[in-house]
């Protein structure tokens, strides 16, 4: 029987893998009343090929080979690009790399509209837009037949996302018969991705609280160093604000797992069976593990998965602090643990949709009395320059 792509919210990841391998273009990508796309097919262009079905990620089971796995904890030794980045910069390692050999790097940007989605770029310069964590759901438009087309030209690729992007990914290049040999892939660490239509609606709402235009936003700067990451924002107007209530309750509503795509709830891929060359993360646990090595500027946690990525960080290596680690030094839950509902799901979406971004803000963004002395204190100790006295202190 004939099977076609259907928008079945808590199955579906968005990764448009589908839309891309439709030879007429017959699948159009449609927000559902939260933000999130899901593929729609148009029943009269359609020609029963069945590629969409034969591509998607979510009705193809594939075990990925990752016996060879090996785990580190790496900190890239430039210390610009260290600061510049969310947690050790590994990512930075491999970009460069790839630069450097005449490749094309894909990564996530926040783009000047603040805009989350998919680019490629092809110098070093360029690759400042890629760092750095956004905790939104980025649009993949059509980066998967943009990097078909630099493989046939015979151009290395560098693709960074989602594990369930990677693997839409590779589900594209094996549909369209193109071999990966030249393509590196990394995913990344994933709580699970939140609305793009609510984060859109969260910088209006700011944008009113502060009485500007949002220039930049940084969802994890390490100002007051890794393991106490702050969320930044700069306005045209002058205004820089940080740790405010205002600015938390987007993340705030992340945390507690509310803004989620349906499908992160039963996602498959938290699992050590990963379906790109190399993983990374934050190494949380570090301070645990290993205390010796945790400066507080960042440490990567990165897992390589196959002789590709080995080959790959074989030719990085020295330009990073390397150590070999392994699955129980870690507290990663994203490596194995799905996100859970911390709260009624279902009445978030419904009062988000009937009511808006500042209903939902005020209702679900509240936090304990605990971890608001927390962030004061930090704050506080932090505009005193403070922060590093009172760490040492702590023995931290």
């Amino acid at each position: 029987m004939f099977e076609c792509v259907n928008p079945q919210e808590n199955v579906c990841f968005g990764c448009r893998a589908c839309e891309n391998v439709c030879p007429i273009s017959a699948i159009m990508m449609q927000q559902d009343d939260i933000g999130f796309l899901y593929p729609h097919v148009d029943q009269q262009k359609c020609v029963r090929c069945g590629l969409c079905a034969k591509t998607c990620p979510m009705l193809n089971s594939q075990k990925y080979d990752t016996e060879t796995q090996e785990i580190y904890a790496v900190a890239i030794k430039d210390k610009e690009l260290l600061s510049k980045s969310t947690s050790g910069g590994a990512f930075s390692l491999f970009a460069n790399d790839v630069i450097a050999q005449g490749g094309v790097v894909f990564g996530v940007t926040l783009d000047e509209n603040m805009f989350v989605k998919h680019i490629g770029v092809e110098t070093q310069e360029d690759l400042a837009v890629l760092r750095g964590s956004k905790y939104v759901q980025s649009d993949t438009g059509d980066v998967y037949t943009q990097i078909l087309y630099h493989l046939q030209s015979g151009r290395k690729v560098l693709f960074s996302g989602m594990p369930c992007q990677v693997d839409g990914l590779n589900r594209f290049l094996d549909a369209k018969k193109q071999s990966a040999e030249i393509l590196l892939t990394i995913d990344i660490l994933c709580h699970g991705v939140p609305s793009p239509k609510i984060w859109k609606d969260y910088v209006s709402c700011i944008e009113e609280v502060y009485h500007g235009k949002l220039k930049s936003f940084k969802f994890r700067s390490k100002m007051a160093g890794w393991e106490n990451s702050i969320e930044y924002a700069e306005f045209e107007n002058g205004k820089k604000v940080y740790n405010t209530h205002a600015i938390r309750t987007y993340l705030t509503m992340f945390h507690k797992n509310l803004s989620l795509r349906p499908s992160c709830y039963a996602c498959d891929y938290h699992t050590y069976q990963r379906c790109s060359d190399i993983t990374i993360g934050d190494f949380w646990g570090i301070d645990k593990s290993m205390p010796e090595i945790n400066d507080n500027k960042g440490l990567s946690l990165m897992i390589v998965n196959t002789k590709k990525g080995k080959e790959a960080f074989d030719r990085v290596s020295s330009g990073a602090v390397v150590h070999s680690s392994n699955a129980k030094n870690c507290e990663q839950r994203a490596l194995i643990c799905n996100a859970k509902t911390k709260g009624d799901v279902d009445a978030f979406r419904k009062d988000y949709a009937e009511h808006g971004y500042a209903y939902i803000a005020q209702k679900y963004a509240t936090r304990s009395n605990g971890s608001l002395m927390k962030i004061k204190m930090i704050t506080v100790l932090y505009k005193l320059k403070l922060l590093p006295t009172f760490k040492k202190i702590l023995g931290k």
